[in-house]
């Protein structure tokens, strides 16, 4: 009985570092693709798509906004103050650097005009593919704000 047991506890130690080390569990490169909504004072705020680009980079444009005619006014290029922020390229050069590590990037900020370094993570190291934390910042990592944005899905992708 003994050796029995013995057995079955090498073969559920062999079976849990398979699962584990199976790479569909892991976080993949393009698990940040897709559309996200935004939220500002726990309302939908606006859809951004994030893609990636022919470079291998990720790059995110609005896709949809609150205020659908909204001009991109505060931008510092006097010549893109009459664009509509909606299709607006506004995230960056973004690189994926290693499980659930997409930084380099730099993120527009339609509401000041100004652009920000900045990384995303998905939500609890990947386990959460429904939620992104995107951070902004200058300088050092610590100066800076985070976002958590969630995915849409089905009907609501705007």
């Amino acid at each position: 009985m003994k050796r029995i047991l013995a057995i079955l506890a090498r073969l559920l130690l062999l079976f849990l570092s398979i699962v584990r080390a199976s790479p569909a569990l892991a976080v993949q490169p393009d698990d940040v693709v897709g559309r996200w909504k935004t939220f500002r004072d726990g309302r939908h705020h606006g859809t951004v798509e994030i893609y990636r680009t022919s470079q291998n980079t990720y790059e995110g444009k609005i896709v949809w906004g609150e205020h659908p005619g909204r001009l991109d006014e505060k931008n510092p290029d006097p010549a893109l103050r009459n664009r509509l922020l909606v299709g607006t390229v506004f995230l960056r050069e973004f690189r994926y650097q290693d499980e659930n590590d997409w930084s380099g990037g730099r993120i527009y900020d339609p509401d000041s005009g100004h652009e920000y370094r900045s990384y995303m993570k998905l939500e609890d190291g990947g386990k959460d593919m429904n939620t992104l934390r995107l951070r902004g910042y200058v300088g050092i990592s610590l100066l800076g704000r985070t976002e958590k944005w969630t995915r849409a899905s089905g009907a609501d992708l705007n």
